[in-house]
């Protein structure tokens, strides 16, 4: 390149302005916002469980007496013996069956199926809430989740060894984030964040960090230019 071409782009540089080639940019025109949300899903009527539980609890704990899924049942909760033909310790058998069993249960493609002594539990896919049923009387509790968790537990003074399995009710959350247009002044920021989320997002949610974002976007920053020459 020679001296006249050379000089011809630091120009624009130096003088910091407008012209026929170049456009100088506010910094925060690359800016964006990054703004996570926790949403809260809910089932065909509006509701989500989480109307359904005490102020202060995040889920609720079930007593189990039988845990069905279609192909399976169980009927301990608390398991401390297992099948010496099939496994060679407990630790084994957790292991080997319980663990990936637990964890293959999905509670939205399965007829998972949880009773107590007093109730019935299982969710209903087709209008996304949580069923419970005590004598033929079915309740929708709201959209939910069935969390089924399993551990192995080594004796100690108190307790022998065990497989501890426990079931609980807990809402539907489910994080997120939306990618909004930045503003340098805070207040008008703010503004143009709630004025998107109020336009776009129709399910409950509460607002996790916001985080400002730098992006360079060739398409957009050039694409006006090249339509100009």
């Amino acid at each position: 390149m020679d001296k006249a071409s050379r000089l011809e782009i630091v120009e624009p540089l130096t003088k910091y302005q407008d012209n026929d080639y170049a456009r100088v940019f506010d910094k925060e025109l690359f800016y964006f916002n990054k703004q996570a949300i926790m949403l809260t899903n809910v089932d065909e009527y509006g509701n989500s469980f989480e109307t359904k539980l005490k102020e202060g609890k995040k889920s609720k704990k079930l007593m189990p007496t039988k845990l069905t899924s279609g192909e399976r049942e169980l009927s301990e909760f608390v398991i401390t013996s297992f099948d010496t033909t099939q496994y060679d310790s407990l630790a084994d058998a957790f292991t080997q069956d319980i663990k990936p069993f637990i964890a293959s249960l999905d509670y939205k493609e399965q007829p998972v199926v949880v009773t107590t002594a007093t109730a019935q539990y299982w969710y209903d896919a087709g209008q996304e809430t949580l069923i419970k049923e005590v004598n033929g009387k079915k309740e929708c509790l709201g959209c939910g989740k069935i969390v089924v968790k399993s551990a192995y537990k080594k004796a100690n003074k108190k307790q022998p060894e065990r497989i501890e399995i426990s079931v609980e009710l807990t809402p539907d959350y489910q994080k997120d984030y939306e990618i909004i247009p930045f503003h340098k002044d805070e207040a008008e920021n703010l503004a143009a964040i709630a004025e998107f989320m109020a336009k776009y997002i129709t399910k409950p949610f509460r607002y996790l960090e916001n985080v400002v974002g730098v992006e360079l976007n060739f398409n957009k920053i050039l694409y006006p230019l090249q339509i100009c020459w």
